[in-house]
């Protein structure tokens, strides 16, 4: 979507651009004779005028064309994850599955006398899940960023 709001924004940019530049051609004889060749200090002045005024603004879409490029290629091409940034999240998830089913043997196992060692490991568990879902969280803002 972003890539279209850019390209959009690119024609917008050539039609202001181009549109003073088609009105001079426009106002130009359609034919000219030999005896009009001879233009006057002020045409010829004016001639390089425009010309001068068409290469600022070729230069100007120039520079606007790089500068959408590079923010084209910037959201196209993302950086691949690195392997390391998303195992923390996956261990304290293996680690959380493992103090809850823990946490849960302990309270059923010894039929309710248990039940404060069961709240600890079943509190640690929630722990890990929350601390494993915020590093989650970071690898996604790091890869998509």
């Amino acid at each position: 979507m972003k890539i279209i709001t850019q390209f959009s924004i690119l024609l917008l940019i050539l039609g202001l651009v181009f549109a003073p530049a088609m009105s001079y051609a426009s106002s130009a004889p359609a034919s000219s004779t030999p005896a009009e060749s001879t233009l006057s200090k002020k045409e010829l002045r004016v001639q390089k005028l425009e010309a001068r005024k068409q290469q600022i603004l070729e230069k100007r879409l120039g520079k606007i064309e790089k500068l959408l490029e590079k923010k084209a290629t910037k959201h196209i091409a993302r950086p691949k994850a690195s392997s390391d940034k998303w195992k923390p999240a996956v261990l304290l998830w293996g680690a959380a599955l493992l103090l809850t089913i823990v946490g849960a043997v302990i309270t059923v196992g010894t039929a309710g006398t248990g039940i404060g060692i069961g709240f600890l490991f079943s509190l640690l568990a929630g722990l890990a899940w929350l601390a494993g879902t915020v590093f989650w969280i970071w690898f996604l803002i790091e890869v998509l960023g």
